[in-house]
């Protein structure tokens, strides 16, 4: 729906949008007619203040996902809130001024650092987090940052590696070169090669322990 489109209930989002606090009429302000119809120019800029709130594309355009936000119960927003307050009880109350921080609902990391005009991120990146649904969940943790290992190695838990990995490699046996994995003996740094793949070393080594 556009700004300006027939809309058979705009008294029902008028009601929505004023309770969530996104339109505010001015006790001077003329109300809309009862039997109004159109999505009017108050209802758009009421739902790009909606959008914007919940990080949507401000467009005033209510579509799938401005119509999916719009219709999550109430009762789920308060959830999200007790959620998120938790969350934030177990961040400091004064962060180390430089810091790195994923968030890992954004899928995204954000190293800060401070300098003359404020706190800004020396660098911005997405990054991959587990999955809740396959028990892979991303450990959420504070701590301080000693050293950092560019390029590691990664060893596949044996559970991934048995209920993943041995199935995917069943299925297609260049698997591990698409993906520049090679089987290795032992899990140390200087663990020798069973069966290598590719040709040579890939560039960012990952290596798949039976």
């Amino acid at each position: 729906m556009r700004p300006g489109d027939a809309y058979d209930e705009p008294p029902a989002l008028r009601r929505l949008l004023r309770a969530f606090g996104d339109l505010q009429v001015r006790g001077d302000a003329a109300p809309a007619p009862a039997d109004s119809s159109t999505y009017d120019e108050a209802l758009v800029g009421a739902v790009r203040a909606f959008q914007d709130r919940h990080g949507l594309v401000q467009d005033g355009i209510i579509g799938p996902a401005t119509l999916a936000a719009l219709r999550v119960p109430l009762s789920r927003r308060v959830e999200q809130i007790a959620l998120t307050l938790e969350r934030w009880r177990w961040l400091p109350d004064d962060p180390l001024p430089r810091h790195v921080i994923v968030n890992v609902a954004a899928f995204r990391l954000d190293a800060v650092v401070p300098d003359r005009a404020g706190d800004r991120a020396a660098l911005s990146m997405k990054v991959i987090v587990g999955e809740a649904r396959r028990h892979h969940e991303t450990p959420v943790f504070l701590g301080t940052m000693r050293e950092v290992v560019f390029r590691p190695y990664w060893d596949v838990p044996a559970s991934i590696a048995r209920q993943e990995l041995v199935p995917a490699i069943r299925r297609d046996p260049s698997y591990l070169r698409r993906q520049d994995m090679e089987i290795v003996r032992g899990g140390d740094d200087d663990a020798v090669a069973a069966s290598r793949v590719g040709t040579g070393r890939p560039s960012t080594p990952r290596r798949a322990t039976p």
